[in-house]
Formats: structure tokens, sequence, C-alpha cells
């Protein structure tokens, strides 16, 4: 791979995360921005411009998923090379093949869809609307930082902006499709309605919901261990099980002497999540909470 062509000018979010995400895939390519149809004929890959394989441009665009979310470049290329860009971007390296397709289809449903959307002017959701204006996207932050009397300047600094995200949005999908895992050996391990983790694994509650019989997960934190209630509905505030009312709002030594868990060190006046120096005391907590 040598030579990777988009258009020049003003630049979106689907370009910018396009580049950002090919040129992880491919260290060794140089990045041409240019509108001259010699050069974008004689590009490796061309994309956002051209015509072509990845461009959405043409009459009649260039394709949807079956969800309907039409793609722009960033989906095009992501659908190509996904796993080779998540390999990249994350640095992973001894890994199987299958597990950087699962991250990169966590990828496409985390971030490229909501991008390609946006520059298709598919409607989603979106942002909340505050008093008639719509809060910020990802793709209104980096059509913010064009400058029409310095574009290329612009261009690199929407890119470094991008490139830094991109990685971080790998790294969480990877992790969040690692703990799916883990959080399904952990719901089958379940006893009384108490599931232990020993990593932790973000967004656990989505599958914790969907287990009827789960009530507490106990997980690390900093160093520290938690016993955490299940939410009655995913999002929203309440949990199927709240710790006891006596609990509420204890530290340290009172919830220790009141618990006989001698390294308990706090639970939430909320009542939700408590917490204990050791994995055994997060369990113990949680034993107490379910009896």
């Amino acid at each position: 791979m040598q030579t990777l062509v988009t258009h020049d000018g003003i630049f979106h979010a689907d370009d910018v995360f396009a580049a950002a995400a090919l040129l992880a895939a491919f260290p060794g390519a140089v990045l041409d921005r240019t509108r001259n149809p010699q050069r974008v004929a004689a590009a490796d890959i061309a994309f956002d411009v051209g015509g072509g394989a990845y461009d959405h441009h043409q009459r009649g665009g260039n394709g949807a998923r079956p969800n309907g979310i039409p793609y722009a470049s960033f989906g095009l290329v992501w659908r190509a090379y996904g796993p080779e860009m998540v390999a990249a971007l994350g640095g992973y390296t001894s890994v199987e093949t299958g597990w950087l397709f699962t991250v990169a289809d966590a990828v496409d449903r985390m971030l490229v869809q909501q991008v390609d959307a946006a520059d298709n002017g598919f409607a989603l959701s979106g942002p909340p609307v505050i008093d008639g204006v719509r809060g910020v996207s990802v793709s209104s932050v980096i059509a913010w930082l064009n400058d029409e009397a310095r574009p290329d300047q612009a261009f690199d600094t929407a890119y470094e902006m991008i490139s830094t995200i991109l990685r971080n949005v790998v790294r969480t999908a990877a992790n969040q499709v690692d703990g799916t895992a883990a959080m399904r050996a952990a719901l089958h391990r379940m006893r009384d309605g108490i599931a232990v983790l020993d990593q932790y694994v973000p967004d656990w509650q989505a599958q914790a919901c969907a287990n009827p019989r789960s009530l507490y997960v106990v997980y690390p934190s900093a160093g520290t261990w938690r016993v955490q209630g299940v939410p009655a509905v995913y999002g929203a505030p309440g949990v199927r099980k709240a710790l006891p009312e006596a609990w509420g709002g204890l530290d340290g030594a009172a919830l220790a002497a009141l618990t006989g868990v001698a390294d308990a060190t706090f639970a939430h006046r909320g009542r939700f999540i408590a917490g204990a120096v050791s994995r055994e005391g997060a369990l113990a907590l949680a034993r107490l909470a379910t009896s």
C-alpha cells in the first residue's frame, strides 16, 4: 500500500476517520488530499472521492447495512479492512482472526455507523435537543475544526484528535467483547443471585439485566472490590434488590461493625453499591444482602 487519496478542502468526520483508520492499518502509506482525477485514479485506495469502491457520492450511493444505515467512506473502508484496522489501532499481534472480526463489528456499531449516518443525513435519535439546539456529536465536533483559510492544517488537527479517539474506541470495544464472555461465564457460575467477576467488565449491567435471577455483581475496582445491585431496568436508576436499609451511608469501621465484614469500606446511601478491600469481603457483603 503506497498512496491513499481523499478530497481536499472542507472535511467531514467520515473522511477523517477513514484516513486515520487506513493510515494505522497501512503505516507506510502516504495520504494525498486532492480532487485531481489523475491522482485519484493512480491511488492504491481513493476514498470519499472519485466514485469508486470507497466513495458514496455517486448517484444511488454505495450501499447500506441491513438496518438501513447507508455507507459513507468510513464505513466502506471499515467493511473492507476492519479486522486489520483493529489489530493495528489496538496493537493486537497475537489474537485470533475471529476475535478481530468481532471487535471490528462492535466498533462499527459503536462508532462507524454513527459517523456514516450523520454524513448521509440518515436520521438517528442522536444527541438530545435542548431549547431547540441539537447536542454535540463527534461529527459536529470534527466539522467545527474546519478552517477554509488553512484547510490542510485544519485537517491535520482533526486527524490527530480522531486518531486518539479511534484507538480508544477500539480498545473499549475490545474490552467489551472480552467482558461479554467474562460476564456470560460469571452468570453461568452465579449462586443465589450473586455473580462474581474476576476482572472489570464495562457495561456488565446489560447482560446482568437480561438474566432475571441476578441480584448482585461482585467485581474488582482500583485495587479493591465492589458489590453492586443489578438494575431493575437496564439504563435506568433503581436496583432489583437494594442493600439493607441499615447499611446506607455507613463507612469503614461503622459498616464493618454492623455487618461483621472486617474489611468493609463503604455502603452508598443510595444502597445500590458497597465495597470491601478483598474479594471475600465483597462476596460476604453480597451474601448478607441476599439473606
